[in-house]
C-alpha cells in the first residue's frame, strides 16, 4: 500500500492535505491547524483528510468513523505517521539553502 493512502474498514482511501482539508478542519474543530493539537483534533484532522481526498468514495459519519478507530486504533498511528511526515515535507520545503550544501564552482 502507498504512503499517502489508508485502509480502513476494509476500504482504501488517499491521504493528503489541502486548501478544503484545511477549511474543512477549521469548521470542524473551530480553530486554525497546527500545533498543540489534543487527540479529538487530530481525529477530527484525520476525518477532513478523507473527506477531503475521497470525496466521492467517504462515507462514513464522523460518530461512525470514531467507532471504527475504536475498534482498530492502530489505524490511529498509521495516520499520525503520515501526519508526521507530512508536515516535516512541508517544514523541509520551507527552509532556505544552507550555504555550506551549495556546490561551490
Amino acid at each position: 500500500m502507498n504512503t499517502n493512502e489508508i485502509k480502513i474498514d476494509g476500504k482504501v482511501y488517499k491521504l493528503g492535505c489541502n486548501l478544503h482539508t484545511r477549511l474543512l478542519y477549521e469548521r470542524m474543530a473551530g480553530k486554525i491547524l497546527g500545533d498543540n493539537m489534543l487527540t479529538l483534533e487530530h481525529i477530527i484532522f484525520f476525518y477532513a483528510v478523507l473527506v477531503s481526498f475521497n470525496k466521492s468514495v467517504f462515507d462514513i459519519e464522523f460518530d461512525k468513523f470514531v467507532d471504527l478507530l475504536s475498534e482498530d486504533e492502530k489505524k490511529i498511528e498509521e495516520f499520525a505517521a503520515w501526519e508526521i511526515a507530512y508536515f516535516k515535507s512541508l517544514t523541509l520545503l520551507s527552509e532556505p539553502p544552507n550555504e555550506n550544501d551549495k556546490k561551490k564552482g
